[in-house]
């Protein structure tokens, strides 16, 4: 899904819920158009959380913000965060964030010693999936009746049974 010098990106799918969370990391000064046609690709499963430093500044208005948010709009996906996540001596940034499609979320952002980022968080409260649950009913028998079943079908004559050209017989 990375695209060298476009976009970097990893994702991970939980099984448990169905959801895909998906890490961005676009470059500054790197061509949006061809970031968002490649984020358009990534963007197919119904449930996920898309995340990361996207370089494009959320507390500004801009044709590459405008651009950014109406793709992201239709996968239904909206800011959770709105505060800087950047600040430097010279300007403040909103370019790391976390976009959901989930309504049900808190999200809270915190300082880090190991960047000049703060770091983003997302709680959500999420169904497990029931999708690939499968019921078995099976019967349980002790070894008791095992035993006794092997000596019945043992007293079975297989022969006559085994010549029968009808099966349903």
């Amino acid at each position: 899904m990375s695209e060298e010098s476009i976009l970097e990106c990893s994702a991970k799918k939980v099984t448990k819920t169905k959801v895909t969370i998906i890490n961005i990391y676009r470059p500054p000064s790197r061509d949006v158009q061809s970031f968002l046609r490649i984020l358009d690709n990534i963007l197919n499963d119904k449930d996920k959380i898309l995340l990361g430093d996207f370089n494009i500044n959320q507390s500004r208005k801009s044709t590459q913000r405008n651009l950014f948010l109406d793709l992201l709009k239709t996968y239904d996906l909206y800011l959770s965060i709105t505060e800087t996540s950047r600040v430097t001596s010279t300007r403040k940034t909103t370019i790391d964030n976390i976009f959901t499609n989930s309504d049900s979320f808190k999200s809270y952002s915190w300082t880090s010693a190991l960047s000049d980022h703060l770091a983003r968080g997302i709680s959500l409260m999420v169904k497990e999936s029931t999708d690939d649950i499968v019921k078995i009913h099976r019967r349980i028998f002790s070894k008791i009746s095992l035993e006794l079943i092997r000596n019945e079908l043992g007293l079975i004559d297989w022969e006559e049974i085994l010549l029968l050209d009808d099966v349903n017989m």
